[in-house]
């Protein structure tokens, strides 16, 4: 008996701390330029071994969550500009808010590059051989948020954990997106802003298929842009291409300026941005939305890719759309603004249920449906004293404009009742 007692004990023990040493651990910091001081924005923070990540904030604030592992014993950071650093997990002791510095890449710019190659074919092959790395079927887990502003003011805010999974080939890929946590504070919903969100919430991890920088080599544009190549000479083989597209001037449309840069050594995509061509934005079309004509006048998008060992996948998107809208006589600039991070990803044993798929538009649609405060310990991206400002009297308006159409739609049953009485 007293065997048998002793090796349930053992086993016991055993199970327990597999269970308590698989703890959730949080590290806090900041990244900050060594030489400088200033702050890192939209840097990578990641543990090594593993698919898990986020980016710091605009002020170089990061919060990396992960559940520990006998592997998991180095974080790195890691930006275009600086020098790739990594610290032990060791070294983060308590959830203290660390300093963390980068020193920036020493690198040499060589302007504008003559090259025996057009520099749109120098693109296009870049192009080609990142869409050609990219994995399918994938599942990446996603945080995702909005901000919307209306004439200046903040209306609307949305944010939430977000799983997409992306099958089919890679240059026709197809996605399907399950919401599982989100949160929603709208203050203005009047009939020509029901649409929530500019673009449809399951659209929001775009750029993995490139469709998006590959408008520029469509037949009826290709003629209409510039193509320039300068080279930054880094450390240690950490050569860097940039590709400039700019609209030509007898252009008589709406166009992008864009960048694209290249890591040399293995030829993929490690950053794109574009936005409308200020000298082009007269040529901007007037369209018919809903009840309202609207005029999109900026398209800001910054598309950032990781390069690991084994896989390449997309990282980080950022989007920045302004409207003009003119409806019932009113003019309106409406702003939005939103952000998605890959936290993690699996290729293998993937498991997505259907019939969970997300079918609204926006998140607005959802109202506040979470289970837990899952903006806290998810990788999510570090709100800043401004926005968590912003969040909180947003939420504090939203409850008490609940409040008020409850109270309405009660005095009105009320009325009704004493009506017909």
């Amino acid at each position: 008996m007293f065997i048998k007692f002793k090796l349930f004990f053992i086993i016991l023990l055993l199970f327990s701390s597999q269970i308590f040493g698989q703890q959730t651990i949080t590290i806090k910091g900041k990244l900050t330029d060594k030489k400088t001081n200033k702050k890192i924005a939209f840097a990578s923070v990641g543990i090594k071994n593993s698919n898990i990540g986020t980016i710091s904030n605009i002020d170089g604030y990061f919060e990396l969550s992960f559940t520990q592992k006998n592997n998991y014993d180095t974080i790195f950071f890691s930006h275009l500009n600086y020098q790739y650093t990594a610290k032990k997990t060791s070294y983060f002791k308590d959830d203290s808010i660390y300093n963390i510095y980068l020193t920036p890449e020493n690198y040499k710019l060589e302007e504008v590059v003559v090259t025996s190659v057009p520099v749109s074919e120098i693109l296009l092959k870049a192009i080609n051989n990142s869409q050609s790395k990219i994995t399918v079927p994938i599942l990446f887990n996603t945080y995702y948020r909005e901000f919307v502003k209306k004439n200046g003011v903040y209306t609307k805010f949305s944010d939430g954990i977000l799983d997409f999974y992306i099958k089919g080939k890679p240059k026709k890929i197809k996605h399907s997106l399950i919401v599982k946590e989100s949160r929603a504070f709208e203050l203005d919903n009047s009939s020509f802003e029901k649409l929530g969100s500019f673009y449809k919430i399951e659209d929001a991890l775009f750029g993995y298929d490139f469709k998006n920088i590959r408008r520029f080599f469509k037949e009826k544009n290709f003629d209409k842009y510039i193509y320039s190549i300068s080279y930054k000479r880094g450390q240690n083989n950490n050569d860097k291409k940039i590709i400039t597209i700019k609209p030509k001037k007898e252009a008589k449309e709406q166009l992008y300026n864009a960048k694209v840069i290249i890591d040399d050594k293995t030829n993929l995509i490690l950053k794109i941005e574009y936005d409308f061509s200020k000298s082009h934005q007269k040529y901007a079309d007037t369209v018919n939305v809903v009840v309202a004509k609207a005029r999109r006048f900026k398209d800001k998008t910054i598309l950032q890719y990781k390069v690991s060992p084994n896989f390449y996948t997309i990282s980080h998107i950022a989007n920045n759309i302004s409207i003009v809208m003119w409806a019932a006589g009113n003019k309106y600039y409406l702003d939005f603004i939103n952000d998605l991070i890959v936290t993690d990803f699996k290729t293998k044993e993937i498991d997505f249920n259907k019939k969970k798929k997300y079918k609204n538009r926006s998140l607005y649609e959802n109202d506040s449906n979470y289970s837990y405060e899952f903006w806290k310990n998810n990788n999510t991206i570090p709100l800043t004293k401004e926005e968590e400002n912003i969040i909180k009297i947003l939420n504090k308006k939203t409850q008490k404009t609940n409040v008020q159409k409850t109270n309405k739609i009660k005095n009105l049953h009320k009325s009704n009742i004493q009506t017909n009485n």
